[in-house]
C-alpha cells in the first residue's frame, strides 16, 4: 500500500512532465497530443456511462482498450500488455466497464466516431510503440475499434 508521500510524489512528477509537453505545444498540434493516450475510447465510455464513472476511470478503460489494439498490432507484446494491465489495477483502477453500467459496442463506436478527435473521418488514437513511447494513429480500422471495445466490455 502506498503512502500519502508516494502518491504526492507520483502526482507532482506527473504533472510536472505535463506541464512540460504542455508548455512545449500549447495548441495541442504535436507532442502534446499524446497525453490523450485512452482518452478516444475512453471519452465514449465516460458519455455513454451518463458520466457514472470518473473521468481517470474512463481513462483508465480506454487505456486497456488502446493497448489492445497496440497488442494487436505487435507494437507491445503481451507482457507488456500484462504490465500496464497490472500497473493499472494495482492503484485500483477499472480495466473494463463495471458490471452495474450498460453500454452496448455499438453506443461506444457511435460515440468514438461522433468525438471532436474525427478529423477527415479518421479516428485519431494514441497508441504506444513501446511502454512510455506514444504515437498519434490516425489508421485504427473500425474493426480493430471494434475488437478493442470488445476487450473492455
Amino acid at each position: 500500500i502506498l503512502s500519502r508521500l508516494d502518491i504526492e510524489y507520483m502526482l507532482e512528477a506527473a504533472l510536472l512532465v505535463k506541464k512540460g509537453c504542455v508548455g512545449e505545444d500549447e495548441l495541442e498540434s504535436g507532442r502534446r497530443r499524446i497525453l490523450n493516450f485512452g482518452h478516444t475510447i475512453g471519452h465514449a465510455v465516460e458519455k455513454q456511462s451518463g458520466f457514472g464513472l470518473l473521468h481517470g476511470e474512463c481513462v483508465s478503460i480506454g487505456m486497456m482498450a488502446a493497448l489492445h489494439i497496440c497488442m494487436g498490432r505487435g507494437l507491445i507484446s503481451k507482457d507488456g500488455y500484462l504490465e500496464m494491465k497490472n500497473l493499472l489495477s494495482k492503484y485500483h483502477l477499472p480495466l473494463t466497464i463495471p458490471h452495474d453500467i450498460t453500454i452496448h459496442k455499438e453506443e461506444i463506436i457511435r460515440s468514438v466516431k461522433s468525438d471532436k478527435k474525427v478529423i477527415n473521418g479518421k479516428v485519431r488514437f494514441v497508441l504506444l510503440s513501446e511502454i512510455g513511447k506514444g504515437f498519434v494513429c490516425e489508421d485504427v480500422t473500425d474493426d480493430e475499434i471494434s475488437k478493442a471495445i470488445g476487450s473492455i466490455l
